[in-house]
């Protein structure tokens, strides 16, 4: 019986990853003059707290600061969850969901608890619509989702990966042998070097670093070709940085397998947001776009304190792995010159929400931002 069903999954799951005919906007579209880009970037584990709450002593975040003077600051964000393959639906859709589960042939299901049972996620339900519908065209370069498998109706232009950990620890890159051995090698030090020393394959940890490394650099190159080119005007960039492990010397300014941390890959994070604003910047569309950057989830101290590779450094920067769950969140409205904050509670859910208030341009600029925050929560409150 099990053969059976393993044959049948097999055969359901034959096209996972093939490439998906995307939807397509006219070539002729375009927006009306002045309607500002929008683009939504993502770094994966964002923490308010190690950016502008209490940052490590030796951590210098140059462009995050330039941002706070320049943009509005989230100080009290309510996160969507904790898992980015709950949040990243529950972000797009809207929708408050707290488990997931998918069809052998990829599709994805989400279980919303306020309404207690499993639905198909509705790809036409989501901000991409929106954005479709408003006269956008959309384009996403992330990590982790299988963005171009879910969202392939509503996606003008998209690319994914993941090289590294999956959620079952295996490596979609690594060879059979570590993948069946994966599961212990993970929780036994003295197994991973004998596993090393046997085969001569990296550790576990280097090996997740070196695909990590991988991972990064293919969104940047794909992430750049969607920020040079203008008719791409709602995009989402989805980044595995500065989502631990380690992968770059802050001292250096270089990647490195081994010998980094957390901290680390927040200056990592910083100097890619400087690279973003000086690609658009060049082009003349900084100024004008609208850029939202968050994290979907804080920095998972609680997770990441047990791992072998947890560092002094990480020890002393989470107060002894004490988890804030407030992920980073920071909009640039178009044109923004001096820095704002908003201190009241947001439900990082609606961020669906508060997009489509871009694209409809009911928010324009830090103060009707801040008005359109402080009158969702009175709906809320009602």
């Amino acid at each position: 019986m099990i053969l059976i069903q393993l044959v049948w999954f097999g055969w359901q799951a034959r096209s996972l990853n093939a490439i998906n005919t995307l939807h397509r906007t006219p070539a002729a579209h375009a927006l009306r003059p002045g309607t500002p880009r929008i683009i939504w970037i993502l770094l994966d584990e964002l923490s308010y707290q190690q950016v502008y709450g209490k940052r490590f002593p030796s951590l210098n975040l140059p462009e995050f600061d330039s941002l706070a003077a320049h943009s509005t600051v989230f100080t009290h964000v309510v996160p969507a969850g904790k898992l980015t393959e709950i949040v990243m639906p529950s972000l797009m859709s809207g929708l408050s969901i707290d488990k997931i589960r998918s069809h052998a042939d990829g599709r994805l299901m989400i279980h919303r608890s306020s309404e207690n049972r499993w639905e198909n996620f509705d790809q036409h339900a989501t901000v991409f619509r929106d954005a479709l519908d408003a006269g956008y065209s959309t384009a996403v370069t992330g990590w982790y989702i299988p963005y171009c498998r879910i969202l392939s109706d509503v996606l003008d232009r998209c690319s994914w990966t993941l090289s590294g950990l999956a959620s079952n620890r295996s490596m979609p890159k690594a060879s059979i042998l570590r993948n069946s051995a994966q599961p212990v090698l993970t929780s036994f030090i003295l197994m991973d070097l004998l596993h090393t020393a046997l085969t001569h394959e990296p550790r576990a940890a280097d090996l997740y670093a070196t695909h990590h490394i991988d991972d990064y650099q293919e969104l940047l190159a794909s992430a750049d070709r969607l920020l040079e080119d203008p008719s791409d005007n709602f995009i989402l960039l989805h980044m595995p940085i500065p989502h631990p492990g380690g992968i770059y010397n802050r001292s250096t300014r270089s990647f490195t397998v081994g010998n980094s941390n957390y901290i680390d890959n927040l200056a990592l994070a910083d100097s890619y947001l400087a690279h973003v604003q000086s690609l658009l910047k060049s082009r003349g569309q900084w100024d004008s776009s609208t850029v939202v950057i968050m994290g979907d989830h804080s920095w998972r101290t609680y997770m990441w304190s047990d791992a072998s590779d947890w560092t002094p450094e990480e020890q002393v920067a989470s107060d002894g792995a004490t988890f804030d769950d407030r992920p980073a969140y920071i909009v640039k409205a178009p044109y923004q010159e001096t820095g704002a904050r908003i201190d009241l509670p947001f439900n990082a859910v609606d961020t669906r929400l508060m997009l489509d208030a871009f694209l409809n341009e009911q928010i324009t600029s830090a103060e009707t931002l801040y008005t359109w925050v402080e009158n969702l929560n009175k709906t809320r409150r009602k």
